[in-house]
């Protein structure tokens, strides 16, 4: 099974970093959201190059966790780093229900493995289409080669169903704890693509953003404390897990913890991120939980291609430019992107070089 693992392993490395034309001309989308996200929340001046072995790193982790969790061996050469000093006896002995709020960094779905492994009955709470994802592959396939103790079991609920809530409540009467992923956001607007008093904006990096209030909603409602948790992996690729100390509900006992509860949260992810930036997967998506100011500044004119601005991607045969700062799409006629990456002016009518100029996408 391990050799099996590190094939896999070695497959999905060469797929990324030594990916086809096809391929490479496929990642360019995602690759012009990414390089936006780093512009927008780090301080940090990154070359073209830099920026594209960062995204690859991105997808490479993002896609290795969830191969990690179908090898038990995994799990088992994973550190647990117990920071905060968690007496899991005494939760499991006394049924005193955490909320274990991790970040979708490192090998975070070992975290559910190491829960189970240790006898916790627990109830892991994601949205949408994941949902249906997580039901399937923890159920057919995780489960299964994990060990279990005579208590362990798992839940998956839907945050989206309303009724979701009053299973929560009566399984943490049961002595079920919670785990949910904190950046598990679908964007600063709700289903109908209103932005709700649900959110806070919080500072992040080098800028804001906005996060769901849920978890922190639903621990105050259910007067739990929270235990964070960080994944990330060392200079070898070996995992870690990290429990951080607990917020303690009866610290606040009021509807500051709601808020106070993420902001602490949020501050232990933004300081793992100084070490182990590209383990989290949310830059390929972060653009969703900002407001994005369409009159965003805009500076003078050469003539060559503004890649400090603008990106170019493909979907299918048709050509487009990112604006990394307003998160514009911009339509290109056939031909365009190699006409710009070359120079080559003069396949572009004058009323073109105009607009071209006019919307900075030549300096």
């Amino acid at each position: 099974m391990e050799n099996e693992f590190l094939k896999k392993k070695m497959e999905l490395y060469n797929s990324i970093f030594n990916s086809s034309e096809k391929g490479k001309k496929n990642m360019m989308y995602s690759f012009s959201l990414f390089a936006a996200n780093v512009k927008c929340f780090s301080n940090q001046i990154y070359t073209y190059s830099e920026l594209e072995k960062a995204c690859k790193n991105v997808l490479y982790y993002q896609n290795l966790a969830s191969l990690e969790q179908y090898y038990r061996s995994n799990l088992l050469n994973s550190n647990i780093i117990n920071t905060g000093k968690i007496d899991f006896e005494d939760i499991l002995k006394n049924n005193k229900t955490p909320i274990f709020a991790t970040f979708h960094m490192g090998s975070y779905r070992l975290l559910n493995s190491f829960l189970y492994e240790k006898g916790f009955k627990s109830v892991l709470i994601v949205r949408g289409k994941v949902f249906e994802e997580q039901f399937e592959n923890i159920f057919n396939e995780v489960k299964p080669i994990l060990k279990r103790k005579k208590e362990s079991d798992i839940i998956i609920l839907d945050a989206n169903d309303r009724k979701s809530i009053f299973k929560i409540k009566q399984l943490v009467a049961r002595g079920y704890c919670l785990t949910v992923y904190l950046d598990g956001n679908t964007g600063v607007n709700d289903e109908k693509g209103v932005q709700t008093k649900n959110h806070l904006k919080i500072p992040f990096l080098n800028s804001n953003m906005y996060i769901r209030k849920g978890i922190g909603q639903l621990a105050y409602l259910l007067k739990l404390d929270i235990i964070p948790v960080m994944s990330y992996r060392d200079v070898n690729e070996k995992n870690n897990i990290e429990f951080l100390p607990k917020i303690l509900f009866n610290a606040y006992n009021n509807k500051d913890y709601i808020e106070k509860s993420l902001l602490i949260c949020y501050k232990y992810l933004e300081n793992y991120l100084v070490t182990y930036p590209w383990q989290w997967e949310c830059w390929m998506y972060i653009h969703s939980w900002i407001n994005r100011d369409a009159n965003m500044r805009e500076k003078s004119v050469k003539n060559i291609l503004n890649i400090n601005q603008y990106l170019p991607f493909y979907i299918g045969e048709k050509e487009y430019l990112t604006n990394l700062e307003t998160y514009k799409i911009l339509p290109l006629k056939k031909k365009s992107i190699n006409a710009l990456q070359n120079g080559e002016l003069s396949f572009f009518s004058k009323t073109e070089i105009k607009e071209l100029k006019n919307k900075l996408v030549l300096i």
